[in-house]
Parts: structure tokens; C-alpha cells; sequence
């Protein structure tokens, strides 16, 4: 059983675990998501007994299954729109998908993804540091070798600049999903010596790696956020990421501290991440104002911003008792 935090429980996902929290009804809820049963019987029970709530996701997943499950999108959107104080969207992807589910605008408010940073004295990673030696530029990717996270336009955007610069490294950094033989298509580019597969490492590590890499390179198909670009943030990166990674859209300020680029775009990737072998010097200029974009995504500073959202939600509430009163 996972070790909670002092005042933080477990409970059943059924609603009558309502019942074990004391003062249920006079809190304000945070609801995670619509996707659940057990989510969409406890927003009804909240709004029935007029409790406030809010709720608190990332953007859909684009495609069949998004089209799939509209009707319960707005069947929820008409609960927001009527019931919740806020709903609370990670970033902008997620604020023009809660639009598109029929939520209304001014009930949208921004609360993303946060995280402290990284420990530099971290675990060190021996065999990510001897081989970024080697190069002259070390990009890094680090998550789950996937379709949808473009390690096949990676592997691909990379080829195509390492024919012209051999000095060039690239470090992957997570566990192979299989739905791709990746290992196989850095062969056939002849990547072989300029690739790293490092496969999955402790979480203590993990700073150590990104230490080593001057540009951190998120380039997924689709990312509700993408919280590894806020790690690499932490530690200086300069950063490439998709548009279809929430978190590029607040993390990434474009020619100050990387480059945001269109998801599916080999040609883009390959155009951005060349600037960095042409123009080295740019990455600890771009490193350094990531540090500072950082500072807005703390623990701290989003603790600042659901503080400032629950006065604002206080308040709204207020005025709507005062409004039931009156009838």
C-alpha cells in the first residue's frame, strides 16, 4: 500500500465513501476527469445536493475515441456550464477542448501540471556521461518509446542531420513500448554510433541525464502535458517540443528558450534541432531562460494560483447562496 501523505485516505471509488469524509458537504470538490463512472455518478450528486465542485483535466486524446465518448462530453459540459464553479483546464490544449465539449468560456480557468525541481546532486547516470562525451550536441528524449510519442520522426529528423553532422549525439531514455522495432530504424539510418538506447532509469537519475543533454526533444504526436519538459525546465534545458504537448504551449517561449514545432513534422523537428548544431552557443542562452520560465510552474506558484481560484470560487459560491435565499 503506497504511503500517503499526513491527512491524506484512500477511499472506495463509490460514492457513499462521501459519507466516511467528514464535512463532505460543506468542501469544495475537485473532480479529475469525466471517464469514470464512479466520476460522472459523484458530479451528479454533488450538483443534486448543490455541493460545489470543479473540474480539473488535460485535453482529450484527439481521434476515434474522442468522437466516441462525445455525448457523455456534452452531457458533462452541460453539468459544468450549470453546476461547477470553475473547470479547470492544464493549459491551453485543454482549455479548446473543454470549448469544444460545450463548456463555456468564462468557466474555464488555467491550473497546470506542477513540479519542484530537479536535484542536481542526483543519482549519476555512468553510461549516458561517457557517451555524451563524445559529442559536440547531446539531444535527450526521455519517456516511453511509443508511436505517439514520434520517436520514428525522431530517429528520422536525426538521421537527416547527422549525415551533415557526425558530432551530433542523441540519448533515449525510457522503456520500449514494441509497437515499433526503433532500434532497427536507427540501424537502417545509420545511427548506430550516434544513438543511445538507454531504456528505463531510476527516477534519481534522472537529472543526471538531462545534466548531460543540452536540448531536451518532446516530439509527440500528442501530449496531454508532457510534465517532462517542466523537468528539464528545472535544469537549464534548452527544449523542442510539438504543438500537440500541452505543456509546450507555457513552457516553451519560441527563439528565447527553444522551439515549439508542428506535431507530425519530420522537416520542422530536423530545421530546429539543426539551429542548435549550427549555433551551439544557443543553448545555454536558451537553458538559462528556462530556469526563469520555470519559476511559474512551482508547487509554490500553483498553490498561489489554486488559492486565487478557490477565493474567486468562495466568492461565486457565496453569491449564489445569496441568490437562493432570495427566492
Amino acid at each position: 500500500m503506497k504511503t500517503l501523505p499526513q491527512g491524506e485516505m484512500f477511499f472506495d471509488p463509490e460514492v457513499s465513501s462521501l459519507n466516511s469524509i467528514a464535512g463532505w458537504r460543506h468542501s469544495l470538490h475537485i473532480i479529475p476527469g469525466y471517464g469514470e463512472r464512479f466520476l460522472r455518478q459523484l458530479v451528479s450528486t454533488l450538483s443534486r445536493a448543490n455541493i460545489p465542485w470543479m473540474h480539473w483535466s488535460e485535453a482529450a486524446r484527439p481521434g476515434l475515441r474522442w468522437w466516441a465518448s462525445f455525448p457523455i462530453k456534452r452531457w458533462y459540459a452541460r453539468m459544468v456550464n450549470k453546476h461547477a464553479v470553475a473547470a479547470l483546464a492544464i493549459g491551453e490544449m485543454a482549455r479548446k477542448d473543454f470549448l469544444d465539449w460545450g463548456i463555456r468560456d468564462e468557466k474555464i480557468t488555467f491550473l497546470p501540471y506542477a513540479v519542484r525541481g530537479l536535484c542536481h546532486n542526483g543519482e549519476r547516470d555512468d553510461e549516458v556521461s561517457e557517451f555524451g562525451r563524445r559529442f559536440k550536441v547531446l539531444f535527450v528524449y526521455v519517456g516511453e518509446l511509443c508511436y505517439r510519442k514520434g520517436i520514428d520522426l525522431l530517429l528520422k529528423a536525426f538521421a537527416h542531420i547527422v549525415r551533415s553532422n557526425p558530432s551530433m549525439g542523441l540519448v533515449l531514455v525510457g522503456k520500449d513500448s514494441g509497437d515499433s522495432n526503433y532500434r532497427e530504424l536507427a540501424a537502417r539510418e545509420k545511427l548506430i554510433d550516434n544513438v543511445l538506447f538507454r531504456g528505463p532509469i531510476k527516477a534519481s537519475c534522472i537529472a543526471s541525464v538531462l545534466g548531460v543533454g543540452g536540448v531536451l526533444v518532446l516530439p509527440s504526436r500528442f501530449d496531454g502535458w508532457g510534465m517532462v519538459i517542466n523537468e528539464a525546465a528545472s535544469v537549464g534545458m534548452a527544449l523542442i517540443a510539438t504543438d500537440a504537448c500541452g505543456s509546450a504551449h507555457h513552457l516553451i517561449r519560441d527563439g528565447e528558450n527553444g522551439f515549439k514545432v508542428p506535431a507530425g513534422s519530420i522537416s520542422a523537428l530536423e530545421e530546429r534541432m539543426m539551429l542548435y548544431c549550427q549555433a551551439p552557443e544557443l543553448i545555454q542562452q536558451h537553458g538559462l531562460r528556462s530556469l526563469e520560465i520555470f519559476r511559474e510552474f512551482t508547487p509554490e506558484r500553483n498553490a498561489q494560483r489554486l488559492l486565487e481560484i478557490l477565493d474567486r470560487a468562495r466568492q461565486t459560491v457565496a453569491r449564489q447562496e445569496g441568490l437562493h435565499q432570495c427566492e
